[in-house]
């Protein structure tokens, strides 16, 4: 005689036993499936060989997964159903991955072959690398003996993109970095009697390193991405292709306008970041030691040398080259799916970022070998 354990109301989705036989009957939906429906069973000792679905009024691939739960639970591989409903459990049973399975430890010659893998990688990348650096400055070449034949409408929109819409972002950055600087240093210094000594120490640390440094790592996160994410979409969508099919050179036509912009934007970017960050710091000084902007201004042109500028300044075409070479290269690098732009984007901001900081370092280790 059937045993119903747990029924539920109008007969949906419900559990029956008989003998070995675990019968299910129902509407076997996700709306409709409860995990108390295995109260019974869990209490039960019997053992179980079959899971019959043939009362079974209608099936989901909710319902096939809690039926492939079920088995693995109860160790029953014999389950009797329709055609349909055994190919939707095949189906969970084929994709079905358990979430705390561990992963196996790499034996030896996988430990070697993902050395090799990643070795061959790189090595294909600092190839394709050099050929870029190449072919950019055999475009440059090209560009200076024929100035008439660029596109230079492109740069001025470049220049748009990557200098007028960063002036926002850049200017309240390096006014807080201005304010915080001062405060910082500001606050030391008032303990000792010597505030108006926040002059000096603010003027050449934010003309020398910090204005330089954030503008630069404000446009790579902005523009590097941006550079890379366009070029990639353009080979992705196969535009790039279409350039060469028509005898433009893709070079030319989209990397040089982005690296000489990002050359003429990123100085003028660090001129105004100069005057807001000196801007944000004199204001602070006024109002946390109580130095009045006229003395600020007077202090700052006897104590802060135009060297320290310079120095500043200086660095800008160097650190606008990283960021275009580094973006457009890795737009470039961009394979034919839309996952890989996402990857080479993250690289661009990354690298650029990293390299910046190399370079801000080898720059600071030069002017004092050389006394700037």
């Amino acid at each position: 005689m059937l045993k119903r354990s747990h029924p539920s109301q109008n007969d949906i989705a419900a559990i029956s036993t008989e003998d070995d036989q675990i019968i299910l009957s129902g509407l076997w939906c996700w709306q409709y499936i409860d995990e108390r429906l295995l109260d019974s069973l869990n209490s039960s000792t019997t053992t179980y060989q079959i899971i019959n679905l043939q009362s079974i009024s209608q099936l989901d691939i909710s319902g096939a997964y809690f039926i492939f739960k079920l088995s693995q639970k109860y160790k029953i591989n014999a389950i009797k159903g329709n055609s349909s409903q055994m190919s939707m459990l095949e189906l969970v049973k084929k994709n079905y991955s358990p979430c705390d399975a561990k992963l196996q430890p790499l034996n030896t010659y996988e430990k070697v072959y993902l050395i090799g893998e990643n070795t061959t990688e790189y090595i294909k990348d600092s190839k394709n690398l050099v050929a870029f650096i190449g072919e950019t400055l055999l475009s440059y070449l090209q560009v200076i003996r024929t100035p008439f034949s660029t596109q230079w409408r492109l740069l001025l929109d470049i220049i748009e993109q990557t200098g007028v819409r960063a002036i926002g972002i850049v200017s309240l950055l390096c006014f807080l970095i201005g304010i915080v600087l001062c405060y910082q240093i500001g606050s030391q210094l008032k303990i000792y009697g010597a505030s108006i000594f926040v002059v000096d120490l603010l003027g050449i640390s934010l003309l020398r390193e910090f204005a330089p440094l954030i503008t630069a790592i404000i446009v790579a996160g902005r523009s590097a991405s941006s550079y890379a994410a366009e070029i990639g979409s353009m080979k992705v969508q196969q535009e790039i292709d279409a350039l060469k099919t028509f005898g433009i050179s893709p070079i030319k036509r989209l990397v040089v306008p982005r690296i000489v912009g990002m050359i003429i934007s990123l100085p003028l970017l660090i001129v105004i970041a100069d005057i807001i960050s000196v801007i944000g710091g004199m204001v602070m000084a006024k109002v946390s030691l109580g130095i009045s902007f006229a003395e600020f201004i007077q202090r700052f042109g006897d104590a802060v040398s135009f060297n320290n500028y310079f120095t500043g300044l200086i660095k800008a075409p160097f650190f606008a080259i990283i960021i275009g070479f580094v973006g457009c290269y890795r737009g470039m690098s961009v394979k034919n799916n839309s996952l890989s732009i996402g990857r080479e984007t993250t690289k661009s901001v990354v690298y650029s970022i990293f390299l910046i900081i190399v370079a801000d370092a080898l720059f600071s280790i030069l002017f004092s070998a050389i006394g700037i």
